[in-house]
């Protein structure tokens, strides 16, 4: 029996997975991270719940990873693959960044997963494939094929935490307003395009509008509810959240020349669908002077199936069973 999760800043997903060729849960349970001390707390309730005989694990993290080990990024948790194998008797305890197993789950997804904004789903084989996705906060990563091994594998980035590059006067004035607000010396890019992005952003126009006390403390779910009950900041905090990831999606197909494409995942996005302008999305995305028409090239989505992490770990716990198996063989 396999266990796969996707750790986030905000929730915990965890799926018992049969050791077979394809991902299909057999029980899948989402727990609030602030309702426990740490990840071990989490995994002991759901395996006490479940008591299976797991012999591998992967755990998809919010954070870099480091010889099997996270700190997580937006949450004081220390995960530990070692010491979950040994607490937990399970064989081996894998961890992966939970943006490269999106990204690995990018070739296992159906044409349906995806919303196409221009040209067809990625390209599997024909060029680096970046992927984005915003929730908590904002990952990165990007996905090659190898032509001699034959399978496709990640290249780890903490892109979301560049610094955040103003570009119009919109965006130029909630940078100062922010950097003002806060006293900080710098933005990343992570600090909007994120759940307390969507924050920031709301208090800016609040300001603007003046249609709000801004010591009011609001969710991001709060947010698009007042968006869809036609609050005037909240619709201008959307729309600009859109503009800026269609900027960024930008950015990361020249940053890593991907001629794959560009694959926008996360919670944020899919729930904002109905305020997409496609037209004026791509307006955004191809803004790059003398690179427009390379842009335009570049097959660009929306993935909007959750549980994407999960399904890249399970493919990339199979991945390390096959080398392990190769390598007892030799």
């Amino acid at each position: 029996m396999f266990l796969c999760a996707d750790i986030g800043g905000t929730k915990t997903r965890l799926c018992l997975v049969a050791d077979n060729a394809s991902y299909k849960p057999l029980h899948l349970q989402t727990y609030l991270n602030a309702k426990f001390y740490d990840f071990n707390e989490i995994l002991s309730d759901f395996l006490q719940q479940h008591k299976p005989a797991i012999t591998f694990a992967c755990l998809a993290t919010a954070g870099p990873v480091h010889n099997n080990h996270c700190a997580m990024t937006n949450l004081n948790w220390q995960i530990n693959g070692a010491d979950i194998s040994q607490h937990f008797s399970i064989k081996s305890t894998i961890l992966i960044n939970d943006l490269s197993a999106t990204a690995l789950a990018v070739p296992l997804l159906n044409k349906d997963d995806f919303i196409v904004l221009q040209n067809a789903p990625p390209k599997l084989h024909d060029g680096p494939i970046a992927v984005i996705a915003a929730g908590t906060g904002l990952g990165e990563s990007v996905l090659v094929w190898d032509h001699n091994l034959k399978h496709h594998h990640t290249i780890n980035s903490e892109g979301g935490h560049k610094d955040f590059s103003p570009h119009d006067a919109i965006s130029r004035e909630l940078n100062e307003y922010v950097l003002t607000k806060e006293s900080c010396g710098f933005l990343s890019i992570e600090d909007l395009l994120s759940g307390r992005g969507l924050q920031r952003m709301y208090t800016y126009f609040t300001r603007e509008h003046k249609t709000q006390d801004l010591n009011e403390t609001i969710s991001p779910a709060q947010i698009l509810d007042k968006a869809n009950a036609g609050h005037p900041a909240a619709i201008a905090t959307v729309q600009c959240f859109i503009r800026l990831m269609a900027t960024e999606a930008s950015n990361v197909a020249m940053q890593y020349f991907s001629t794959g494409g560009v694959v926008i995942a996360g919670g944020l996005m899919p729930r904002l669908l109905a305020y997409l302008d496609v037209t004026r999305f791509l307006t955004c995305f191809t803004d790059k002077h003398q690179f427009h028409d390379w842009l335009a090239t570049i097959p660009l989505v929306i993935c909007h199936n959750t549980d994407a992490p999960l399904i890249g770990a399970f493919y990339y716990l199979q991945q390390f069973i096959r080398t392990e198996n190769q390598d007892l063989k030799q």
